[in-house]
């Protein structure tokens, strides 16, 4: 099974870190991202992943070459950033199977990655939060997820009960780009993956997982810093 990476984006709210550098050679204890991410794929035995580049692309290239931490890597140009469905979209052309995707500036563990081989429809990655303040909420019933909230109110929260959002790692069939090329540009001029998923629940073809092992969705320098205490 092959991965997708996607880290074709600027970064903008890790600056000046990501001035000179993109966000996924941003390193934690002396390991970038990026390399953290390759490492645990491995471990789950993923050998192949497409890494979707843009901002300072040439610099992930140089980095990591045709294969690293034991992976064979192919790399494919988002020229514009149009969001994170055009992203993966732009690595359509070398998937033909299920496949993981995950975004760059997460670090996670193989345990979880090994759970998401052995399902067979598309699955979302989702971990409990106090507040769901700043996130979209994900509905689920037994193991299905039957909604996608992006901007709960209060009542709908505590209709929920339990406030579960989404991690950004996922199992997909090639469903998704199916599900990609029907939806329209958003409000901020992007194709939301969102969007796409939406049209995916709609058809009851989307499952969901608890999040597994240490996980860090690292978006701003506090994140970097509480990460950091996290691992070696």
């Amino acid at each position: 099974m092959k991965a997708v990476i996607l880290a074709a984006g600027k970064g903008i709210r890790m600056k000046p870190l990501t001035e000179k550098k993109p966000k996924p050679l941003i390193e934690i204890n002396g390991k970038s991202f990026l390399e953290r991410q390759l490492t645990e794929l491995n471990k789950a035995g993923i050998k192949e992943v497409v890494i979707v580049v843009g901002y300072l692309k040439e610099k992930i290239i140089e980095e990591f070459g045709g294969k690293s931490e034991g992976i064979d890597l192919k790399y494919v140009f988002q020229e514009e950033q149009k969001g994170t469905a055009h992203g993966l979209l732009c690595a359509k052309k070398l998937i033909k199977e299920d496949f993981i995707q995950v975004n760059a500036d997460l670090i996670f563990e193989s345990e979880l990655i090994e759970e998401l081989k052995d399902k067979q429809r598309n699955v979302l990655v989702l971990r409990k939060v106090d507040s769901a303040k700043g996130f979209g909420l994900v509905e689920v019933k037994g193991k299905k997820v039957i909604g996608l909230i992006e901007k709960p109110s209060e009542e709908q929260e505590k209709k929920l009960g339990e406030k579960l959002v989404n991690c950004g790692i996922y199992k997909f069939t090639p469903e998704i780009f199916d599900a990609i090329e029907k939806i329209s540009l958003s409000e901020r001029n992007e194709l939301e993956l969102t969007d796409a998923i939406k049209l995916l629940i709609e058809k009851n073809k989307v499952e969901w997982i608890s999040v597994k092992g240490k996980f860090f969705d690292i978006g701003t320098i506090k994140e970097l810093k509480e990460a950091e205490k996290n691992f070696s």
